[in-house]
């Protein structure tokens, strides 16, 4: 036997929900307080593996995130009347559109007054969600409604809120992409950083989260949560 640890082949494992279920997965030590050390016996097979801290972090809360503002879409008016309306010049062809998607920005807490006489639109409510990131910049509005209105011009994004709250994961790719962004920072800049000391019942508490969490194995930029190490199944 080699002397050295069998590296995982990474093109030939397949990771799987339930490999982080803690029946499968038992936590062994925080490593440079960075990532959280675990060894996942699954389907015969036994690797050591490391979870990024905060990739896993914030994929648990950008989960929670989306699923709270999906609700909220569902159940509640999240219009929020602004003190000071933002009055937009918008192309006429546009204008049309955004009177014909009017109950779909309404859904997201947006709202607003078409005038296609002088070419105006005056945005009068916001979702709380957004009223800080757009603050005064009249101009990253318009540009972020627009990107909604062609989105749903040429079908990128379904104009129809249908199903229930329980949909929520299988609505996020139809949210304006403004929202998105907005919930994948707060997601990154709310989630543990790089050097937060973990507890060990912390660490199990995350994992059974990640466990939890419909996209398991990405943070909300993509990046994984998870990479496996060591063949522990080779091993004496």
């Amino acid at each position: 036997m080699s002397e050295y640890p069998d590296a995982v082949d990474l093109e030939n494992i397949s990771l799987k929900k339930e490999c982080l279920h803690e029946d499968n997965c038992r936590v062994v030590l925080q490593l440079y307080k960075k990532f959280i050390l675990v060894v996942i016996e699954s389907e015969g097979t036994k690797n050591l593996m490391i979870i990024d801290q905060h990739a896993c972090d914030e994929r648990i809360k950008v989960e929670n995130l989306y699923m709270t503002f999906l609700h909220q879409v569902y159940d509640t008016d999240l219009r929020v009347k602004l003190a000071q309306p933002f009055d937009l010049s918008v192309p006429g062809e546009e204008i049309e559109y955004l009177t014909a998607f009017r109950p779909n920005f309404n859904s997201f807490g947006i709202d607003f007054e078409t005038h296609e006489t002088d070419g105006r639109v005056h945005i009068t409510h916001l979702p709380e969600l957004l009223i800080g990131k757009i603050a005064n910049d009249a101009k990253f509005l318009r540009a972020s409604i627009l990107q909604h209105v062609w989105d749903l011009a040429l079908h990128r994004k379904s104009a129809k809120l249908t199903g229930s709250p329980a949909d929520w994961f299988q609505k996020i790719k139809d949210l304006p992409s403004i929202i998105m962004e907005v919930i994948n920072s707060k997601a990154c800049r709310s989630a543990i950083m790089f050097g937060d000391l973990l507890e060990m019942k912390d660490m199990q508490n995350m994992v059974k989260s990640l466990h939890r969490c419909q996209l398991p194995f990405q943070c909300a930029h993509g990046r994984p949560t998870i990479t496996p190490l060591v063949d522990l199944s080779k091993q004496n």
